[in-house]
């Protein structure tokens, strides 16, 4: 082993040079060295140096990326070997030292080293998702890979292979909070075939740029993965009672381009979350967006017509019989898996009903809110004033309600009042939201151009602009003659732009 240090240490040159090499130098040498790292077999990395130290603890992942890389695969490569022999009776304590090598990476490594060294860390990220589940404890693994996502894209813009397998292990461990900083990333990119950058290491390229699938950071993204990632972050996000970001996700399954008549399944599913979070954050049924496709919309409402007057109910409906719906409903709700959430909607009615009062009153008496409002858990008022005392409480307590609540005092009885419906802030406040606001919107104008160069460079539009080229000369030969007056109907081409986006 000791003889391959020269080889292994010979980049990146430390110390580092005065003058940071130029992209051409960084590609230059990056290249034949993976090439060189690539060619020594697995058991090479797995020799002890002279000293009997393991390479893994030589070396650092944040400097020496790529020969760290090789040599943890070899460790994994030898222990599922050894679980293979030992028929996976091996002790899960015995990988907590691998366990702790394969953290260290994804934690430390040099996003710019491993732009060259893609298929081997996702190989590693996959790998933590497996050892994690092995070791019983799959929710370890979400942090770190995380961790890495960020590291590849600080932004986390481009759906990867490491966000699905994110999605998969936050949702089936319940490590919600750990997941969710990624997932509530806006995604801007689906990444690209054919379009790998000649050098990849360049620090002005955009993460969408250098994250495609050649690079091997990513697998090829299917529509299939598309929804099941904003079905499964739906998911933690109504986990987690965050639900405007849960109504976001199942909005972007319910709206993605379909061709003809057919509708995924997770869309009708999505659909029907979809309903009852809307329901939960503006009390009324809500509307299917205006880009939602015409087939899936009649596929929504005639599939999830159970759930659409569940909506009707709570906007429009007594308690009793929201109530006796859910009931009756409760079968077709555990089959969706949708039974906690309906839940959720019922507990959510009163507070409805409680919240509207405030565009009728600027004070209430308790008392009133009590004899006026029922709780559709039970179908019947709550059984007394200070229960209905502890509910607005707790609602004003968890940001649900704007208002205060005056206990009772001597002959005067405990009344609501409720806050202005405009926010009064202080000035250096809103200096402070608008710079922020500011910087998104920067931030967004730069997405919007990236978006717009790309779908405009794509193969499939340009093909598009070449046929209404054609139809625009045929149309005109048409008018002249009596052609055709039908053609502004949108037809199979418009539906095949749709498929790039």
């Amino acid at each position: 082993m000791d003889k391959l240090f020269p080889l292994l240490l010979s980049f990146p040159v430390h110390p580092p040079p005065i003058q940071p090499l130029s992209d051409e130098q960084y590609d230059e040498g990056i290249k034949p060295y993976v090439k060189d790292i690539r060619r020594l077999s697995g058991k090479t990395f797995l020799q002890a140096t002279s000293g009997g130290e393991d390479i893994l603890n030589i070396f650092n992942p944040a400097l020496n990326s790529i020969p760290y890389a090789f040599a943890l695969l070899a460790r994994v490569n030898e222990a599922q070997s050894a679980l293979k022999s030992a028929q996976n009776n091996t002790p899960p304590v015995d990988l907590l030292p691998l366990w702790e090598k394969i953290v260290l990476f994804l934690e430390n490594f040099d996003p710019r080293q491993v732009r060259y060294l893609g298929a081997e860390t996702l190989e590693i990220i996959t790998i933590a998702a497996g050892l994690a589940r092995h070791l019983g404890q799959p929710g370890a693994a979400v942090s770190p890979i995380a961790s890495a996502i960020l590291r590849l894209d600080p932004e986390a813009s481009t759906l990867t292979s490491a966000h699905l397998v994110l999605s998969r292990l936050a949702l089936e461990s319940q490590e919600y909070s750990a997941a969710a900083p990624i997932l509530e990333r806006h995604i801007l990119y689906i990444p690209t075939t054919g379009r790998h950058p000649k050098r990849a290491c360049s620090l002005r390229l955009k993460a969408h740029e250098y994250l495609t699938v050649e690079s091997g950071l990513t697998k090829k993204i299917s529509a299939q993965d598309i929804l099941e990632y904003f079905s499964f972050s739906a998911s933690i996000f109504i986990g987690l009672q965050q639900w405007e970001n849960a109504a976001e996700c199942l909005e972007n399954a319910i709206t993605y381009p379909v061709r003809g008549i057919a509708v995924s399944k997770i869309m009708v599913e999505a659909y029907k979350k979809w309903t009852l979070v809307k329901v939960l954050l503006t009390g009324k049924t809500p509307t299917l967006p205006p880009n939602t496709n015409s087939n899936a919309s009649k596929a929504f409402h005639t599939i999830g017509k159970p759930y659409d007057m569940v909506a009707g109910l709570f906007e429009l409906g007594s308690a009793s019989r929201l109530n006796a719906e859910i009931i009756a409903g409760m079968n077709i709700w555990s089959g969706d898996g949708n039974a906690g959430l309906m839940r959720v909607v019922l507990g959510a009615h009163q507070k409805h009903q409680i919240r509207r009062l405030s565009s009728l009153y600027e004070t209430i008496p308790v008392s009133y809110i009590s004899q006026n409002t029922v709780s559709a858990e039970t179908g019947v008022s709550l059984e007394s004033q200070s229960a209905v005392e502890a509910l607005i409480s707790n609602m004003i307590s968890h940001g649900e309600l704007r208002g205060t609540l005056v206990s009772a005092q001597g002959t005067q009885p405990a009344f609501l009042r409720f806050a202005p419906t405009e926010r009064v802030s202080d000035e250096t406040l809103v200096e402070r939201e608008l710079a922020e606001a500011m910087g998104r919107i920067e931030t967004m104008v730069e997405d919007i151009k990236a978006t717009d160069h790309l779908l405009t460079h794509e193969k499939e539009y340009l093909t598009w602009v070449r046929k209404q080229k054609k139809k625009q000369v045929g149309a005109s030969y048409a008018d002249a003659y009596g052609g055709d007056e039908m053609g502004w109907m949108v037809g199979p081409d418009e539906e095949d732009l749709m498929s790039v986006m």
